[in-house]
């Protein structure tokens, strides 16, 4: 089973989930006492993220009780990072400790077409030397 971050899922199914997700943070959007909660599942249990304790298993919390998953960064080598930003997903540089969001969603500047054979990245969202050679890439999912 396959979660997409944009669809809230019951808690429940994040048992049938995949070993990928084991550790991921989801965050409560069921308006009731779990709502703005962060879960994880580990080892077959929920976790709240917030202090720690294992949370009981209560048939509001795996019926009623939806949740999404959170951001989360995947550090990719550079080809990846620029075959999502050319996919239109979102993607970050970090260098210095800092992460910069970059998305491809923005409507394209009709005086930039010549510069999009020369670039992936338009030069409103130029990576810096710097950044390209010490930086991480990520792709934000």
């Amino acid at each position: 089973m396959q979660t997409i971050n944009k669809k809230p899922i019951r808690v429940m199914d994040l048992f049938n989930l995949g070993e990928e997700y084991q550790g991921k943070e989801f965050k409560v959007v069921t308006d009731n006492e779990h709502y703005g909660k962060t879960i994880a599942l580990k080892n077959g249990q929920l976790i709240n993220k917030r202090d720690g304790s294992v949370m009981a298993a209560t048939s509001d919390l795996l019926l009623n009780t939806k949740v999404r998953l959170k951001d989360a960064h995947t550090k990719v080598p550079l080809n990846e990072f620029l075959d999502a930003y050319k996919a239109g997903k979102k993607v970050g540089v970090l260098y210095k400790e800092t992460l910069r969001e970059l998305n491809n969603s923005a409507s394209k500047n009709p005086e930039e077409p010549l510069f999009g054979f020369i670039s992936v990245i338009p030069f409103n969202a130029v990576i810096t030397m710097d950044e390209l050679l010490n930086g991480e890439f990520y792709i934000i999912n």
